[in-house]
C-alpha cells in the first residue's frame, strides 16, 4: 500500500507542467481526468530525464553531428535524473495508456516479423527498409525504456517539471496551493 499524500507545498503548477520533488506522492486523483481515486488506484514509478543534446546543425560541424548521437545515448543510458513518483490514473486513461504500450511492442514485433520474412523471400530492398527501423525502435528503447502517461520535460534545482497532466488535475494541484497561503497572500476574491 502507498503512503499518504505528502505535503503539499512541495508540489505546484508552472505553466502547464506539474513541480516536484524526487519521492513525490501526489493526490489521489486521476492525473489525466481528475477524478478522485482510491488507494488501490494509485501506481509508484520511476521517471528517467535526460538532458537534451546541445546539437545544432546549421551552427556546428559534420563531425559534431556525429558525436552528439553517441554521447546523448551515453548520457542519457548512465546519467539521468530519476524521480520516483506516485500518482494515480483512472480506468479510461490507464486502458489508452495500456494500448500505447501494446502499440508500440507489436509494431516491434510486426517489424521483426516483416524482416525475417522478406530475408526468408529474398527480398533485400525490403529487409534494408525494415531493419533500420527496427533497430531506431529499439534504440529509443534503450535510451528510454519505460513509457508511462508521464513525461519529465526539465529538470532544474532538484524540481522536476512533469508533462502530461490533465487541466482538471492541475486545477485542484492550484486550487491545493492556494489554500496553503496565508490569507494574508491569497488572490482577492471578492473581485
Amino acid at each position: 500500500m502507498l503512503e499518504v499524500e505528502q505535503d503539499l507545498s512541495t508540489i505546484r503548477v508552472s505553466e502547464k507542467l506539474l513541480v516536484v520533488p524526487s519521492q513525490a506522492v501526489l493526490p489521489a486523483f486521476c492525473v489525466k481526468t481528475g477524478r478522485r481515486l482510491q488507494a488501490k488506484e494509485m501506481r509508484s514509478v520511476v521517471l528517467e530525464y535526460s538532458a537534451p543534446a546541445a546539437f545544432d546543425p546549421m551552427h556546428d560541424s559534420f563531425l559534431a553531428g556525429l558525436l552528439a548521437l553517441p554521447m546523448s545515448i551515453f548520457v542519457g543510458w548512465y546519467l539521468p535524473k530519476r524521480c520516483q513518483i506516485s500518482y494515480g490514473l483512472s480506468r479510461g486513461p490507464r486502458l489508452v495508456w495500456f494500448l500505447q504500450v501494446l502499440l508500440q511492442y507489436g509494431l516491434l514485433l510486426a517489424i521483426a516479423v516483416g524482416c525475417l520474412a522478406a530475408w526468408w523471400y529474398n527480398q533485400p530492398a525490403l529487409v534494408c527498409l525494415l531493419a533500420p527501423c527496427g533497430l531506431l525502435l529499439l534504440l529509443r528503447w534503450v535510451v528510454q525504456p519505460t513509457v508511462a502517461p508521464l513525461k519529465i520535460v526539465r529538470y532544474s534545482d532538484g524540481q522536476f517539471y512533469i508533462a502530461g497532466c490533465g487541466p482538471k488535475f492541475l486545477a485542484i494541484i492550484v486550487a491545493r496551493e492556494a489554500a496553503l497561503l496565508p490569507s494574508s497572500e491569497r488572490p482577492d476574491s471578492s473581485v
